[in-house]
């Protein structure tokens, strides 16, 4: 709005129109919202990508890397201010309601504890970020760079990273010798490295043109990481092809070809521009939320298919429902892919398995 680029009132209208219609079309009831994954995936995406809208909104038109960091400086620091005063809320008013019930041997309804959740993390946490959202005009003009970040960086963040990178290699060498493939852990080992290397990468930025450890540090980690996210596309590949397609794998190998693409970028470009990560983050993340094939339909169609191509095989299927014979055996893939899609549509899509059970069964 600071832009000038599109009225406030439109901005807030636009704002309070999402929210609405976020909750009366896309959400379960009160009780059912922690049970329903797909539900809490696509709610903490959204929240995400709404952090990286105000992360890269005043800067979209605008080419100040100073500006943009100094702004996105703040926001960091505002988002930790924000999470410590919401979470302690929302633990102190939980623990009130918990004691009323006890103490007085009230029977109140469970929902209460979602309303807590949402009202404190969902309004009060957002009050409190935006209400040291900083002036773009005073942002622009700010050259200052806390000392604290650079040795939360050089003494907390380098060492995980090298921590994590150090594993990794090893870990890469371990499979080469063995000729085996990955784990399923090598993806949130890689995920982290590449947390904590890009978020100390954001946070020294400033520095990168006086410091030439720094310098070097930000093409060295981007070459280092390309061979690790391979190992985390080939680890992610080996979990579908096993146990079929959901939506946390789906995100998973999403961010991994975002990570790609970032280090490509960061390796090759002469022109490090940081306003590349939030925004191509952002877009991913409406990506897998709302394109064609999203994460939500693209693992429904997975599962069932490969729910269908058992039940046909062995003839489980009578008049459309699933009837399984005394004497039938299912090999070992066939009961993982059976079990794999019941236990993803029973937690995620539950209104699916009508299609395969009696109203009895289901």
């Amino acid at each position: 709005e600071e832009r000038r680029i599109t009225p406030r009132f439109l901005i807030l209208g636009l704002s309070i129109l999402v929210f609405v219609l976020f909750y009366f079309f896309g959400s379960p009831a009160p009780a059912d919202i922690f049970y329903n994954k797909s539900y809490m995936i696509k709610y903490g995406v959204l929240v995400i990508v709404f952090h990286l809208l105000v992360s890269v909104a005043p800067f979209i038109f605008k080419n100040n890397a100073s500006g943009f960091w100094q702004y996105n400086k703040t926001l960091f620091i505002n988002i930790l201010t924000a999470f410590l005063y919401s979470g302690t809320l929302s633990a102190g008013l939980v623990l009130a309601f918990s004691g009323i019930q006890n103490l007085f041997e009230l029977k109140l309804s469970n929902d209460w504890y979602v309303y807590i959740w949402f009202g404190v993390n969902g309004f009060f946490n957002t009050l409190i970020f935006t209400s040291k959202l900083p002036r773009l005009n005073q942002i622009d003009a700010e050259t200052e760079f806390p000392i604290g970040l650079k040795y939360f960086t050089q003494y907390v963040l380098l060492p995980l990273v090298a921590i994590y990178l150090g594993i990794l290699i090893a870990y890469e060498a371990k499979i080469a010798l063995q000729w085996s493939l990955p784990q399923g852990w090598v993806s949130i080992m890689v995920l982290a490295s590449a947390i904590f290397g890009i978020l100390a990468f954001l946070l020294i930025y400033p520095l990168k043109e006086a410091n030439k450890w720094i310098q070097t540090y930000t093409k060295l980690y981007y070459w280092i990481l390309l061979p690790l996210v391979a190992l985390m596309m080939v680890a992610i590949y080996v979990r579908i092809s096993q146990y079929g397609l959901t939506e946390p794998r789906y995100f998973v190998a999403l961010l991994a070809v975002w990570l790609l693409g970032v280090s490509l970028y960061f390796s090759i470009s002469k022109v490090d521009n940081i306003k590349i990560i939030p925004l191509s983050l952002l877009l991913f993340g409406l990506f897998g939320i709302y394109a064609p094939f999203n994460a939500f339909q693209s693992s429904r169609i997975n599962q069932e298919g490969r729910l269908d191509e058992v039940l046909n095989k062995y003839k489980l299927l009578k008049d459309g429902k699933i009837a399984v014979p005394a004497n039938v055996t299912l090999d070992s893939a066939g009961q993982d892919r059976v079990f794999a899609a019941l236990e993803y549509l029973s937690e995620s899509q539950p209104e699916r398995l009508k299609k395969y059970l009696t109203k009895k069964q289901f």
